[in-house]
């Protein structure tokens, strides 16, 4: 992932060309950089504050922006809860309910005696080790109580409590009188839940409220409160709080209809093995399919080792399936079985790097360090989560010091975009030619970029196109065809690379520097939901523009739009680190 996302950084030239052809698509850029940098600097400044207020202000000054959704459900989760007092559960909470499991299933875990395991499903019915809780009450020889307790918190709960509503008068008027204008009270809860019927989450816990995603079937979802109604879930999904009516949550994964539901092309490709053999990564099988043969696998494990080698196989699998937050939650269970065990955490990390949570990442990382201080791998991962951040002396320190127990082109190709980022040509072609004695076989858009920088257009342009099967390769194939005078040669690259992306990111980049769009189109059309998303595709439209331009002669446009694509802070990717050398060696 690190690589493919660092594997644009190069083209960037060393011989500018002088070509007039997008000189009026850039006229309106340093107007429309000024609209786009308010709003992103504006974001920028709060997007880490926990405080209602800041998140209010934003929807005051941009109350139809790029972020105005998430603003609004910040607002929501920062705001003071208006009746803490009136239930006992908040004075709990100051108390992480996860850790508290962990460390009861801790003191537990050796014994042999079926009461223990019992008693911790009582105590936890929704807790991580259920599933061995219940093989061990099975294995020592009382019948497992837990069945029952599992259900109630999804769907029993719900019913039991509307009947209880004609009898206790006093207790029932809070529930009663949900009023559209007042917010049912919440129970504090941690439990696993999961997606059905639509699985829709909501921004508050109201069914006419804007809806904030739909999860498929089975989908595993964090619960982190009850309504006193019993109607919502409180729920967190990609960091973010939202609701779920208790008609689309189970308690327990939906044991879906046969393939009658399913379409003929995953008919076709359902597993016929064993879940031993469709479980691991290597399967050739649809992800979910090796998601369910793995949690049928962890459920069967029969002790400690294979209850962890099933969850690192299920949290892969998860990984692989994109459902990052249920892959984290599966390793750190593993994580509680194995806590000595630092791969568990560098897999952690690199789950949060595929989620651009580049400080969690950081921070698994250094855990997985503190365990093995010896294995470059680590320190060299590490560094590419600092980079994320944005701290490049930090980064290119960390490549470095892994490259002095392993000498990898991977990591050379990393330093080489480090060293571009940082303005250093000189030591960004060094570490190219380092990397090469390593594995002169290599090919990546990195090494593209950073031959372009260097000056060997004709090796960036050989390794672009041996990298055509990345979204952006043809812009950095158009870029050193440019730079060498071929203006024939660059137009074919951005036609074929236009086709190849038909309605898909980056087409509105072709048609910027093609003269389909102007910038300011290309901008609105670089808009997503997702902020790490729509940050990464405005940096690579901007540097992009900004080259060109660049390449046309037009150094005041370049200035603007390279500078627009720092803006963005999009640290990670290789379109930052070509516009900071860029800029750096613009000249005059």
């Amino acid at each position: 992932m690190t690589e493919r996302s660092a594997a644009l950084l190069a083209l960037a030239l060393s011989a500018a060309l002088f070509t007039p052809a997008l000189a009026d698509p850039f006229a309106s850029a340093p107007m429309q950089i000024a609209q786009g940098e308010s709003e992103l600097d504006f974001w920028n400044g709060i997007k880490d504050s926990k405080k209602a207020e800041d998140y209010q202000a934003y929807l005051d000054k941009y109350p139809d922006g790029n972020f105005a959704d998430l603003a609004k459900l910040r607002v929501k989760k920062y705001a003071p809860a208006p009746a803490p007092a009136a239930t006992p559960a908040p004075a709990e909470p100051a108390v992480d309910p996860q850790q508290a499991d962990i460390a009861y299933w801790n003191s537990i875990k050796a014994s042999t005696k079926a009461e223990d395991y019992k008693a911790y499903l009582e105590k936890y019915p929704n807790g991580e080790f259920v599933d061995l809780a219940k093989l061990r009450v099975e294995k020592y020889g009382a019948p497992a109580p837990a069945q029952a307790p599992t259900e109630p918190p999804a769907a029993p709960e719900p019913k039991a409590a509307e009947p209880a509503a004609v009898e206790p008068a006093p207790a029932q008027p809070p529930a009663a009188a949900p009023a559209p204008a007042q917010a049912p009270t919440f129970e504090a809860k941690d439990a696993t839940v999961y997606a059905k019927n639509g699985g829709q989450v909501r921004s508050e816990p109201d069914s006419k409220a804007a809806l904030v995603t739909k999860l498929k079937t089975n989908t595993e979802v964090h619960a982190t409160g009850l309504s006193s109604d019993g109607k919502w879930w409180r729920v967190e999904v990609a960091g973010q709080s939202g609701y779920m009516h208790r008609t689309v949550v189970s308690a327990q994964p939906v044991v879906l209809a046969p393939s009658s539901q399913k379409s003929a092309p995953e008919a076709a490709a359902a597993p016929t093995g064993p879940d031993e053999e469709v479980c691991p990564a290597a399967s050739q099988v649809a992800a979910n399919d090796r998601v369910a043969a793995c949690e049928r696998l962890v459920v069967k494990a029969g002790d400690d080792t294979a209850k962890l080698t099933a969850l690192g196989n299920l949290a892969v699998s998860l990984s692989m399936a994109r459902r990052y937050d249920e892959a984290i939650r599966k390793y750190e269970q593993a994580a509680a079985l194995a806590p000595r065990d630092a791969t568990i955490y560098y897999d952690i990390g690199l789950v949060r790097l595929d989620q651009r949570r580049f400080k969690e990442a950081y921070s698994a990382f250094e855990k997985a360090a503190t365990i093995d201080n010896k294995n470059p791998d680590i320190v060299f991962q590490r560094g590419v989560a600092v980079m994320g951040f944005g701290d490049v002396e930090k980064a290119r320190l960390e490549v470095k010091r892994a490259l002095l127990t392993k000498d990898d082109a991977g990591y050379y190709e990393k330093l080489g975009e480090i060293e571009i980022a940082r303005g250093d040509l000189d030591s960004a072609k060094t570490a190219l030619e380092r990397g090469r004695k390593a594995d002169s076989s290599r090919q990546s858009l990195i090494l593209a970029a950073v031959n372009y920088f260097t000056g060997d257009l004709d090796q960036a342009g050989a390794q672009a196109t041996a990298s055509l099967g990345a979204p952006t390769a043809p812009l950095w194939s158009a870029l050193a065809k440019k730079a060498k005078g071929d203006a024939a040669g660059a137009a074919a690259a951005l036609e074929a690379g236009r086709s190849a992306a038909g309605d898909a990111w980056p087409g509105p980049v072709f048609d910027a520097l093609s003269g389909g769009l102007s910038l300011a189109q290309a901008r609105a059309a670089a808009k997503s939901k997702d902020a790490n998303t729509q940050f990464e595709q405005l940096c690579a439209l901007n540097f992009f523009a900004g080259e060109w331009a660049y390449l046309a002669g037009d150094k005041d446009a370049a200035r603007a739009a390279l500078q627009a694509a720092l803006d963005t802070r999009a640290y990670w990717t290789l379109e930052f680190a070509a516009a900071k050398a860029r800029l750096a060696n613009m000249g005059g």
